[in-house]
């Protein structure tokens, strides 16, 4: 059972302040609140079950100038506040959980946290010639964090002597941690033509400190209760722009990531616990899109992702990181007659082999190569903007995991498969 909440008001206000500057003010409030209570245990009976609460609030509060547009030189300068607090509850319920003789008892996990951050920004484009230009930007931020986990106990089902009663000693832990950081990027590009760009970029960004709120049932707190700060170094090179009149649009580019402390979750069997670990990364590849408009009522597309280096410090390969992946298509739009219009297109997307747990974690956690073809037909009329359509998905018949990770009870691996063969027929009315 899953049950979300969310709000998400927002105002902005613009004020000319002559001479073509612009001040911008822009206030955001944001409330999300979610539930989640499922049957944990990977088996057929009932003897785990849990239940996610989390309760989200955040004010932000953005104000920016901006310099007058078609100078040499133009920018952006501005300030930024955030505020946010979480509140969050998981609860299992152990009823006869078949490890060490039989678990029974409920359990309570709380985190809470609370986070202020305030940061400064700039970007400036300084336009060296008609067809040279050159980017700076950066952004120097403060980011304070205050947490605390609690584990205890609910209900021991009568069994005091019981593991979980034992080792559920109501203890806990809090932290707090400041980030200062400065983040920067600077791109050199070049227009060959009017239609199209050469260009490098280089830069840094942070992401924050945080902290793991979940612990397995052995320990009182979160094994590893702080993440430290990940810090990513990128330099991309790439080239993009349309030819042919504009019928045809190519881009390609290569780039490289160094990440430090990269922060890697994962489901840890052996724990029985999602856990996050931190360690260093690098990532390298390259990406390509092409688009051809082959008549007036017919374009062709592609694009393309090679990632052959995406290499954890300790040599395994990242989670969720196919080598290659690509989607080659085409759509069409052409009028059957002066009052029904025919289109769709068709579609087929390959992903390569990729891991859904760390390369070190127990059992097959691997999702083989795959192949989707899918299509859509609609015909449209056009005098009640009336439209009938079919959808069909996963034409190849492909089985493949969409994600997997080992069972918390010994039992192999647990996970779900990509949705199978499907055909919609839909009938939609624009008013």
């Amino acid at each position: 059972m899953i049950t979300r909440r969310a709000g998400i008001p927002r105002s902005e206000i613009n004020y000319d302040l002559g001479n073509d500057f612009s001040l911008t003010s822009i206030t955001g409030y944001t409330t999300f609140k979610f539930n989640n209570a499922f049957d944990s245990d990977s088996t057929p009976a009932s003897f785990l079950f849990s239940e996610f609460n989390e309760d989200f609030d955040q004010f932000t509060q953005e104000i920016r100038l901006t310099s007058p547009s078609g100078k040499a030189l133009e920018y952006i300068v501005g300030g930024y506040y955030l505020h946010s607090k979480v509140k969050y509850d998981y609860l299992s319920f152990y009823n006869g959980f078949p490890v060490l003789g039989g678990l029974y008892g409920t359990t309570s996990q709380k985190f809470n946290q609370k986070e202020n951050t305030i940061a400064a920004f700039g970007q400036a484009t300084w336009h060296m010639s008609d067809r040279l230009q050159f980017n700076l930007g950066g952004r120097v931020t403060s980011d304070k964090k205050n947490a605390n986990y609690f584990k205890s106990l609910l209900d021991n089902l009568g069994r005091p002597t019981n593991l979980v009663s034992v080792l559920t000693t109501g203890t806990g832990t809090s932290r707090k941690v400041k980030d200062d950081t400065f983040d920067f990027s600077a791109t050199l590009s070049y227009n060959p033509t009017e239609t199209s760009t050469l260009y490098i970029s280089g830069g840094r960004g942070n992401k924050g400190s945080g902290f793991v709120n979940q612990a397995a049932l052995a320990n009182p707190s979160p094994a590893t209760f702080l993440v430290p700060l990940e810090r990513v170094t990128s330099v991309e090179a790439g080239f993009k722009g349309r030819f042919l009149d504009g019928r045809a649009y190519f881009s390609i580019a290569a780039y490289h990531m160094d990440i430090k402390n990269f922060q890697d979750s994962f489901y840890n069997s052996a724990a029985r616990a999602f856990q996050v670990r931190s360690l260093d990364a690098k990532s390298s590849g390259m990406e390509m899109e092409t688009q051809f408009k082959l008549a007036d009522w017919l374009t062709a597309y592609g694009n393309m992702a090679w990632n052959p280096k995406a290499k954890l410090a300790n040599g395994e390969r990242m989670q969720r990181a196919p080598r290659f992946t690509h989607t080659l298509g085409a759509r069409f739009s052409a009028d059957a007659s002066e009052t029904v219009g025919l289109s769709g297109f068709l579609q087929w997307v390959h992903s390569s082999s990729m891991l859904h747990q760390p390369a070190s974690a127990p059992g097959d956690n691997w999702s083989l190569p795959h192949d989707l073809v899918s299509a859509r037909v609609q015909l449209t009329y056009k005098p009640l903007d009336l439209a009938l359509f079919v959808n069909a998905t996963n034409l190849t018949k492909e089985v493949y995991r969409t994600f997997i990770f080992g069972s918390p009870i010994g039992m192999g691996q647990v996970g779900a498969l990509n949705e199978p063969r499907q055909f919609t027929f839909g009938l939609r009315k624009t008013f």
